[in-house]
This record gives structure tokens, C-alpha cells and sequence, in this order.
């Protein structure tokens, strides 16, 4: 069991770590911001948010797209492009269910963040589109509490 002292001494090293790791996010801001710029330049006017959020291993910038088309859209691939002059493409992935059909990709910054532009259909495209393949059925217990 722990006593009091090190609980304290607990609190006081991790205060410690937290304010290191703000100054850590606030130094890496600015050139990460820099960078989201560079990628989110060809963006302008299309459907697009972003904005940045802190995870473990440092700060990650997003860009959000809603496009016609995964593999003909413009806006999409000029953004990829960019991204490519700033990052290094480490992988992607697609979220898709019965209400979104989006694909995520991800690229390491040479400041240590990293970007992700997630691209969102609009409907179905002419070359990429949401289609179902089949049907999961969970069976989930349920309980109660009875008492004799």
C-alpha cells in the first residue's frame, strides 16, 4: 500500500511530466501547423475541417475531406500530393459501416506529428463505392439481478 508521501511524490512526477510534455506540443505546434498548411493549401472552398489533437507519441494534424470520388477527386489527390512534400505515407485504412465509407491516410512529419487526411464519400463514386458484403448477428448475454 502505498503511504502518503508517495502518492504525493506520484502526483508531483507526473505534474511534472505533463508540463514537460505541453512544452514538448507547444515548441512542435507551429512547425506542425506549418506543415497542415502546406497540405490543407489545395483544400480551399471544398468541404474541410481541421485541427489538431495530442496523443501519446505527439500531435497529430487533421484534414477532413468530403470527395466524389476516392480515385478521381481533385481536391483529394493535390491534398495527398502535398502531403507527400511534407510527410512520409506510413499507411491507410478505411472506416466503413452502414453509415460513413471514408478512407484514412497517414503520414509521419519530419518534426516528430503526424498528419491524416481522412476522406469521406459524398454518395457512391463512379470508380469507389459502399457496398455491403454481409451480415453480422452477435449474440450478447443478458442478466439480471435476482435475489431469494
Amino acid at each position: 500500500m502505498n503511504t502518503w508521501q508517495e502518492l504525493i511524490a506520484d502526483a508531483v512526477e507526473a505534474k511534472r511530466g505533463a508540463a514537460r510534455r505541453l512544452r514538448e506540443v507547444k515548441a512542435a505546434k507551429a512547425g506542425i501547423m506549418a506543415d497542415l498548411h502546406v497540405a490543407a493549401k489545395v483544400a480551399d472552398g471544398a468541404a474541410m475541417r481541421q485541427y489538431l489533437d495530442t496523443w501519446e507519441a505527439g500531435i497529430t494534424a487533421t484534414i477532413e475531406l468530403v470527395v466524389a470520388d476516392l480515385k478521381t477527386d481533385p481536391v483529394l489527390l493535390a491534398t495527398l500530393e502535398r502531403a507527400l512534400m511534407v510527410g512520409e505515407a506510413t499507411r491507410s485504412w478505411d472506416n466503413v459501416n452502414e453509415w460513413q465509407a471514408e478512407r484514412v491516410y497517414c503520414f509521419t512529419l519530419p518534426n516528430g506529428g503526424r498528419l491524416k487526411v481522412e476522406a469521406s464519400l459524398k454518395a457512391d463514386g463512379v470508380t469507389c463505392r459502399k457496398v455491403q458484403v454481409g451480415v453480422t448477428t452477435q449474440v450478447i448475454p443478458t442478466y439480471e439481478l435476482r435475489c431469494d
